[in-house]
């Protein structure tokens, strides 16, 4: 996938599961590390979004690893959790796993191109999904619309959502104050 792509997945995947799993606002910088972890695993090649800004390093992991190889697999998504657990500070648990998140919906997204991705690294065998398209392709530019009006709406209905319950929270502090106990 293209990264503009994995960028609106990851802010897409960020934005639902944060939204569903916590009733904490949106935050601003997390949803910047969502963003940054859909691009980390193309860190293997100096042609990417992420490796054209840092081409030194993606010039010399990409020689040894290969594009698509360590970063896309289930072992290198373990590897960055566990780092990123172990640490970062516990006040920035949320940042570090909205980052988590990005990275593994890189992952899931580009096992659903041609191209696959080899989970199961060491081992080379790439797998994808029985539906894959082409990277670049219109099948990706209408998941990526998608994937960009679902953010929207989705967020737009969170946030009426949360309005609401504090809303109703501010309601019952009230009548709570108001009712002898």
């Amino acid at each position: 996938m293209m990264a503009h792509t994995h960028m609106m997945v990851g802010a897409g995947t960020y934005t639902l599961v944060s939204t569903l799993a916590t009733a904490e606002p949106i935050s601003g910088i997390a949803l910047g590390a969502a963003v940054l972890g859909s691009v980390a695993p193309d860190i293997d090649t100096p042609a990417s979004y992420l490796g054209r800004r840092l081409w030194p390093f993606s010039l010399v992991f990409g020689l040894l690893a290969g594009h698509r190889g360590i970063t896309h697999s289930l072992f290198a998504l373990a590897l960055v959790s566990a780092a990123l657990v172990f640490f970062v500070p516990s006040q920035y648990a949320s940042v570090a796993l909205a980052f988590i998140l990005g990275y593994a919906s890189h992952i899931f997204a580009d096992w659903n191109t041609n191209s696959g991705v080899p989970f199961f690294w060491p081992s080379k065998q790439r797998t994808c999904a029985p539906w894959s398209f082409s990277t670049g392709s219109m099948t990706e530019v209408a998941i990526g619309a998608v994937f960009v009006a679902g953010f929207a709406i989705w967020g737009s209905i969170a946030f009426d959502v949360r309005q609401m319950q504090e809303a109703a929270l501010q309601t019952a502090e009230k009548i709570h104050g108001w009712l002898p106990l």
